[in-house]
């Protein structure tokens, strides 16, 4: 879908008028104009002042702005330009009000000449210009004070400098696209905001069935879900009702429930229960709120996630791997649980170890592992834990007084194994977190749908195909990894080839302008954020 924006022209009088008033400038009729901007910014020395009755957000960068800048930075065609632009923030979840849209709408209109109103349009456009684009640039909030363990560098990107270069006479439009994400997943969301916008206003019945239908049922009700199915897929109605018996759950609606599963994490049975009708349930309006949530963190995001590397989405419970844009490799996952949340950060793997040792962390240890002991004193053997003291020593477990602080400056540490933790190898990328990818010997828990499970790592599905894959050599064929896995020798490999790893949390994902997918928001994340997004935006 194209969604174009448009600007209005100035009609020949105005453009005249205004012709005729920039000559004046040069001839000193509005030279009072840059004293009275002076006098407004310089009504408070420190912090934000105000015009129209509205807070100016970027009061230390206004005023940068215009001790440096020659006035007049905006004229009428501008201003009309740029508003029109403001007008259609919507469409990237905005909220076009924040930027004094109705005020200025009302001020330009018609465009003044008196030098107090220029200079309040002067800064009031300016300051809108500035916020606008910081909100393209790095999202409209904080996610560090949302979130305390998102961790990712905001993308690059200076409004002043965007500011300079639309005065130097570039478009708005260029500007958008410099300050906008870039990321083809970003437009799949603008373009399914778009879509769901449109339906907000009809009436959206919560369809309700007495048990699970399963395919070959038979039921009124599964002729209000033949069109809800319809219109989540946004497909024409007639291909699901099309010479069907509408109240009988044939075999081209029982594909069209599985894709809905997939497409909101759900295990694709073509079972319609109620995991299933809470997705044919959500509203427009849950959507838009959904996806205008998500707009917000890919702006939280690098904008430049590189050419290789993997995408962890941890509300998804996916790893993807890609390389020049196209996507090598997919992988299941199993994430941190909600009390032990796999954090949001960006780093570079360096290495795998084949048949790796497991030394249990403080958080597991603390939380798991001694109060296991207490319960059970044979927790040690059961799970194969060794332990050492910090001079590598042994230590007999029946020695240890659990219930002292020594306990925890002890080494606990499991062995290479089949019962091993890690499983049969783990990848390693630096992090303050301690996180890593590993294998499971737990692997049975992929096939669950609710998948926060771990203590924080990510444990992936198939993890020697994805090492194979990684280290991309016939001396590290999968057939030969397996042999040195069964060769149970710890072996330490560095990558040639070193991807980027992205732990990201989207609860909509866009994976193309047909498949967005809408997530279980399992860290209970999302609230925070829409609360955010529907607030007065933070002074910058």
């Amino acid at each position: 879908m194209n969604l174009k924006f448009y600007s209005q022209t100035p009609s020949k009088l105005s453009f005249l008028i205004a012709l005729i008033f920039w000559a004046g400038t040069a001839l000193g009729s509005d030279q009072n104009v840059p004293e009275r901007i002076k006098a407004i910014i310089g009504a408070s020395k420190s912090g934000s002042f105000s015009v129209y009755g509205e807070p100016v957000y970027c009061a230390e960068a206004v005023r940068e702005v215009y001790s440096n800048a020659p006035y007049p930075i905006w004229n009428q065609r501008r201003a009309e330009e740029f508003l029109s632009y403001v007008a259609l923030s919507h469409l990237d979840g905005l909220i076009p009000t924040d930027y004094h849209l109705n005020s200025l709408t009302k001020a330009i209109n018609p465009w003044p000449y008196e030098e107090e109103r220029l200079a309040r349009i002067e800064i009031a456009l300016t300051d809108a210009f500035l916020l606008f684009t910081s909100h393209l640039l790095h999202g409209k909030l904080n996610p560090e004070t949302l979130h305390p363990i998102w961790d990712i560098s905001l993308a690059d990107g200076n409004p002043k400098a965007l500011l300079d270069y639309y005065r130097s006479g570039a478009p708005f439009e260029e500007i958008l696209r410099a300050a906008t994400p870039k990321k083809a997943e970003y437009r799949f969301l603008k373009m399914e905001l778009y879509y769901w916008s449109q339906l907000q206003d009809q009436a959206w019945e919560i369809i309700s069935i007495p048990e699970s239908f399963k395919p070959g049922a038979s039921h009124n009700q599964i002729i209000k879900i033949r069109r809800r199915v319809a219109i989540i897929s946004g497909l024409p109605i007639a291909e699901f009702t099309l010479g069907a018996n509408h109240s009988f759950y044939d075999s081209t609606l029982v594909n069209g429930v599985r894709k809905i599963q997939e497409l909101h994490g759900l295990n694709p049975d073509g079972v319609i229960g109620p995991k299933t009708m809470r997705a044919l349930n959500l509203t427009p309006a849950e959507r838009v709120k959904m996806i205008k949530i998500n707009l917000e963190r890919w702006r939280w995001l690098e904008r430049n996630l590189g050419d290789y590397y993997i995408h962890v989405n941890i509300a998804a419970y996916r790893l993807d791997l890609i390389d020049g844009g196209n996507k090598i490799s997919t992988h299941r996952v199993i994430a941190g649980k909600p009390a032990r949340q796999t954090p949001v950060f960006s780093s570079t793997m360096q290495y795998l170890v084949i048949n790796p040792t497991w030394t249990v962390p403080p958080t597991i240890l603390s939380k798991d592992v001694i109060p296991g002991i207490k319960k059970d004193p044979n927790y040690l053997s059961k799970k194969g834990i060794e332990l050492y003291n910090s001079r590598g020593e042994r230590v007999l477990p029946e020695f240890v007084d659990w219930t002292s602080p020594e306990a925890k400056r002890l080494i606990y540490r499991q062995p290479a194994g089949p019962d091993n933790a890690l499983g049969d190898v783990k990848f390693m990328f630096p992090n303050k977190y301690s996180i890593y990818l590993h294998d499971t010997p737990s692997r049975s828990l992929f096939t669950q749908e609710d998948r926060a499970l771990s203590s924080g790592c990510i444990r992936v599905q198939y993890p020697l195909k994805l090492a194979e894959i990684l280290l991309d050599s016939e001396n590290y064929s999968l057939p030969r990894l397996q042999e040195m896995v069964s060769e149970r020798i710890t072996r330490t490999i560095r990558l040639d080839r070193k991807p980027k790893v992205h732990l990201t949390y989207l609860t909509v994902e866009g994976k193309s302008d047909t498949e967005v997918y809408f997530l279980n928001d399992v860290y209970e994340r999302d609230a925070a954020v829409w609360r955010g997004l529907q607030s007065t935006p933070p002074l910058l």
